[in-house]
């Protein structure tokens, strides 16, 4: 339906956000395709301007239905009894006066040399950004790293600046011609992208016990991703 090249670089990042364009980007860039590079930069710009409409109105439906049905009051309760019972993890936390920006930056240094080190040891067959995702959710739940680590460390806002930056070198080589000839596999690749979502959440919800309209809501934050 579209060029070969656009929709093997549009779909993973649909599904997968800043993370997947950078894995795009440096493949394609060793490929010398920057024309796919640009489109795929395209995808992750325009995504959450259908990820975050259609999330809201599918999240006001289930809003409704989870009001409507009473089960706020069972939900409140759950996590109130949740919130009382302290959960015991593998790193006991630091003192306050050791959570410092530079002691927070240091621990999440660490655990990204590890990652990298561990992505190395597979000579590149897993992704080092991938291997780093998997790492923090492992230490954040052990209790090494903090959640929302980077922000306590008031960082945060200065690392996306960073990130879009980065991914963002690859539209000094694009042209107004250029962009007005992906518009159409563009609006292609995110509508079955959607549509993909949309299934695949239908699915999940079957399978996993879940009401459907969340299943799909939240598959749909894959359009909008970190840190929507």
């Amino acid at each position: 339906i579209i060029d070969r090249a656009y929709a093997f670089t549009g779909a993973p990042i649909v599904a997968g956000g800043i993370v997947a364009q950078l894995v795009m980007a440096e493949k394609l860039t060793a490929m010398g395709n920057e024309t796919a590079i640009v489109f795929g930069l395209l995808v992750l710009i325009t995504q959450s301007l259908v990820g975050m409409p259609v999330t809201s109105f599918i999240l006001k439906k289930e809003a409704k239905r989870f009001l409507d049905a009473g089960e706020h009051k069972a939900f409140m309760d759950k996590k109130a009894a949740e919130a009382a019972t302290e959960k015991k993890k593998l790193f006991p936390q630091l003192p306050k006066e050791y959570q410092k920006p530079t002691v927070l930056l240091a621990k999440t240094a660490i655990v990204a040399a590890l990652s990298i080190w561990l992505a190395g040891l597979t000579k590149g067959t897993i992704n080092a950004n991938l291997v780093c995702m998997i790492m923090g959710v492992i230490f954040c739940a052990a209790g090494l790293l903090e959640e929302n680590i980077l922000e306590k460390a008031n960082s945060f806002g200065l690392v996306m600046i960073l990130v879009i930056v980065f991914c963002s070198t690859s539209l000094s080589k694009a042209t107004p011609q250029m962009i007005l000839s992906m518009i159409v596999p563009l609006l292609i690749c995110l509508g079955f992208g959607v549509v993909a979502i949309c299934v695949g959440g239908f699915i999940m919800s079957k399978i996993l016990k879940v009401k459907p309209m969340m299943a799909i809501a939240i598959g749909m934050t894959a359009l909008y991703g970190f840190p929507g």
